[in-house]
């Protein structure tokens, strides 16, 4: 089947990333994905693809602001909450 908003010679052409490659290995989560694609993809490679960006946030709608500011608590809430001891089994 055609892509949404393309031709009939649109494809679906998964990345190339070494996380996926080795997903099925169970040592990677999605936000190693994040940092792959952020470090390919921004020059120069910030020194941490999760940092925050203060002032974009200043500049947003107050209730914009306080649904970014959920979505990156509970992020790093779920984040915090792996690196336990399912992030030594995943090392080895």
């Amino acid at each position: 089947p055609a892509a949404a908003g393309g031709g009939d010679d649109a494809r679906d052409l998964p990345l190339d990333l070494s996380t996926t490659q080795r997903w099925s290995e169970g040592r990677h989560r999605v936000w190693d994905i994040i940092e792959e694609l952020v470090s390919m993809n921004v020059f120069p490679n910030p020194v941490n693809p999760f940092a925050v960006d203060h002032a974009a946030l200043r500049r947003q709608p107050p209730d914009e602001r306080f649904l970014s500011t959920g979505a990156m608590v509970s992020f790093l809430r779920d984040l915090l909450a792996d690196a336990g001891e399912s992030a030594v089994a995943r090392a080895g």
